[in-house]
């Protein structure tokens, strides 16, 4: 089982095979916009949660939590929105 279904991916594919220079540039550069909203947003949400009760692994730089130099998610609702 995939995220993502073959057939969908197969449909994306063969849309990018018929871009041209251009057409692939701006859709490279919603994609990478697009993205980074959606990580500022994960990162705003993590902000929001109450962090009172961390592992004592977990360090806050910031205002998010971080475990081995990475965030901590720690609600499995975030980690649903970051999938």
């Amino acid at each position: 089982m995939t995220l993502f279904p073959l057939d969908k991916f197969r449909d994306v594919a063969t849309k990018i095979a018929q871009l041209n220079d251009q057409e692939y540039i701006e859709a490279m550069i919603a994609v990478i916009e697009q993205a980074v909203l959606s990580d500022q947003a994960i990162q705003d949400k993590i902000r929001a949660l109450p962090l009172t009760q961390l592992l004592e692994t977990v360090v806050l730089q910031q205002g998010l939590p971080y475990r081995e130099d990475r965030i901590f998610v720690p609600t499995d609702e975030v980690k649903y929105d970051i999938l």
